[in-house]
């Protein structure tokens, strides 16, 4: 799906908080009259730029702030703005905009995107990367949100000890590891496991804490990882201690879902947690050991933190 939006005046003001969350994760295309970017504070004054380049100018200098678009958009938007005149919020030329627009984005940020992750797919099955490469890698972190990208790591979900994180991502960095068994003491091998946590923020996206739309953190966190038990039904990776959310008192944590290897759902702790963590209070503690959740303390080092865990499915 493309969503077209033309950004009207009134909107300038709330435009990253709720028109970015409204199309997060669909191709995009936004329009501005040139009151809508004097408002953006993108020129001295509020006065109107006189010239196509001062709209570009303006554009790039607003989604290279932004994060959220981050990742082939400018390659559209210097197409997309030279016909813009001071004229330009007449419907008939809104429309002419619009065909151009949906023409350029479809052919060239949407299919860059899906070529990109046709080309880590290719690389990943013929072994030439790994789940770390790709996962560590800053230059791709803009696909993390994206449900073609993340389908494309579950399909090459392997066992191993991999990093889900960039070297450039704040935060402690910690070892997770992990046994996963069933009620009856078996492991459980070549087990899939989904893992998503928040950033040393305490946030899901790296725009807010929490993404709201279309079940947005599960789905759309951008620390993730799928991956495989061993034979043993053990795993370990690399990421860095999450932190608790924002404005609450809820404990960091890590989220964690498994499948058997013949896809079955798995029902498990949910919640892995760590015992130093000045929000696991008692009380806390207790309610999260009534929830099923598992709670682990440092095995390793002050410099180099490893937490353990026994998870138990059934």
């Amino acid at each position: 799906m493309i969503v077209f939006y033309l950004v009207p005046h009134a909107h300038i003001k709330c435009f990253h908080t709720k028109i970015l969350f409204a199309f997060r994760g669909s191709p995009t295309i936004l329009l501005y009259s040139p009151l809508s970017l004097a408002r953006m504070h993108s020129f001295p004054g509020k006065s109107l730029p006189q010239q196509p380049s001062q709209y570009h100018a303006a554009l790039l200098k607003l989604y290279s702030r932004n994060k959220f678009l981050s990742g082939g958009f400018g390659s559209w938007i210097k197409i997309s703005i030279f016909s813009f005149n001071q004229n330009c919020s007449s419907m008939k030329t809104s429309k002419i905009i619009s065909t151009v627009l949906v023409c350029i984005l479809y052919t060239n940020a949407f299919c860059q995107e899906s070529a990109s992750i046709e080309r880590i797919d290719k690389k990943l099955k013929a072994n030439e990367w790994t789940i770390s490469q790709v996962l560590s890698a800053d230059s791709l972190m803009y696909l993390h949100s994206k449900t073609p990208f993340r389908n494309m790591i579950r399909a090459n979900a392997r066992e191993g000890s991999f990093s889900m994180i960039t070297h450039t991502e704040p935060g402690t960095r910690v070892t997770i590891k992990a046994s996963v068994k069933n009620k009856e003491g078996a492991p459980l091998a070549n087990a899939l496991i989904y893992v998503y946590q928040t950033s040393d923020k305490g946030w899901y996206s790296d725009t807010a804490a929490h993404i709201l739309i279309n079940s947005g953190d599960i789905n759309h966190a951008r620390l993730f990882a799928y991956f495989k038990t061993d034979s043993n039904g053990n795993f370990s990776y690399q990421t860095i201690r999450p932190r608790g959310y924002p404005n609450s008192d809820l404990p960091a944590h890590i989220h964690i879902h498994v499948w058997n290897k013949d896809g079955r759902a798995m029902h498990g702790p949910g919640e892995l947690l760590f015992t130093d963590d000045d929000r696991l209070t008692p009380e806390r503690r207790k309610r999260s050991i009534e929830d099923g959740f598992l709670i682990s303390s440092n095995s390793g080092t002050d410099k180099k933190p490893v937490y353990e865990y026994k998870i138990i499915v059934d």
